[in-house]
């Protein structure tokens, strides 16, 4: 059984953004109730070109651990990494923080080689696309390498979430 439920765990009407909850009926040894899967989307009833009635799900438009409200709006860390990827930049890194008054912030690193106007470019696309403006800081691609690539790590880290640090 595949649901759409908001934060409260109340089904979310067509077109709302919910998190997808499952209920696998053929587990037998630990079954799984309402298991929140954390993957954020949109329910449709409306009767597909093919002919199903079913529930339609809409593309996984982020998770609910890296979902943050900003300003009033919701937005996602992967928005921004499309509109930076659009612009053919791979070196970045996104830090989700708080400010002084405890108000979330997204600020986005990127290398001080790119021109001013190239810059107001991506923020103003940033801007359209999500309807609040990030705090764009540049910093020399050694910096940006060291963010990215911190000692013991792995993996390169991309998104940093600070705000429960």
């Amino acid at each position: 059984i595949v649901e759409i439920l908001d934060e409260n765990g109340n089904d979310v009407v067509d077109g709302e953004l919910g998190e997808v909850t499952v209920t696998p009926l053929g587990v037998e040894g630990t079954p799984l109730i309402r298991f929140r899967t954390g993957d954020l989307t949109r329910k449709y009833s409306d009767t597909c070109s093919c002919g199903r009635h079913t529930m339609g799900l809409g593309p996984i438009e982020g998770r609910t651990g890296l979902m943050m409200k900003y300003k009033g709006t919701t937005i996602f860390p992967q928005q921004v990494e499309n509109v930076l990827q659009s612009h053919d930049i791979d070196l970045y890194v996104l830090i989700l923080g708080l400010d002084e008054d405890g108000l979330d912030q997204l600020i986005v690193y990127l290398e001080d080689t790119m021109g001013e106007s190239y810059i107001q470019d991506i923020k103003q696309e940033i801007r359209s696309e999500l309807r609040v403006t990030p705090i764009i800081k540049l910093i020399s691609k050694k910096e940006l390498v060291a963010m990215r690539f911190p000692e013991g790590s792995r993996k390169p880290i991309k998104i940093q979430d600070r705000r429960n640090a």
